[in-house]
């Protein structure tokens, strides 16, 4: 398959557009939004690549001025991590205290 622009990883709305366009740290390769329609976005991180120069995984929050939160070592262990919703009956602050989470990251508009 040919590329005809090399930073053109996900469409319309690749990392160059959420770097042009909202602003958002020029220093991986953004690989999702979240449910808040672009105000945080996850990113594979290429500033500090592990021993087998993988990226790690970040959380980029833009609403709190594009803070960073590590989410996982690689892609891999992030995949890996990921669960159903499904798997949690609890309340939300269990799953902040359960789970070292952001009490931010849950909202009613989600």
């Amino acid at each position: 398959m040919e590329m005809r622009n090399p930073t053109l990883y996900v469409g319309d709305f690749s990392s160059q557009f959420w770097i042009d366009e909202w602003g958002y740290p020029n220093s991986g390769v953004y690989v999702c939004d979240c449910p808040s329609a672009g105000h945080d976005m996850i990113m594979l991180d290429y500033t500090k690549c592990g021993k087998d120069g993988e990226p790690e995984v970040l959380h980029i929050d833009q609403e709190n001025n594009y803070k960073k939160t590590f989410l996982a070592v690689n892609f891999e262990a992030f995949i890996r991590g990921l669960v159903s919703e499904g798997n949690y009956e609890s309340e939300e602050q269990e799953l902040v205290e359960d789970h070292d989470l952001e009490e931010e990251w849950f909202s009613d508009d989600f």
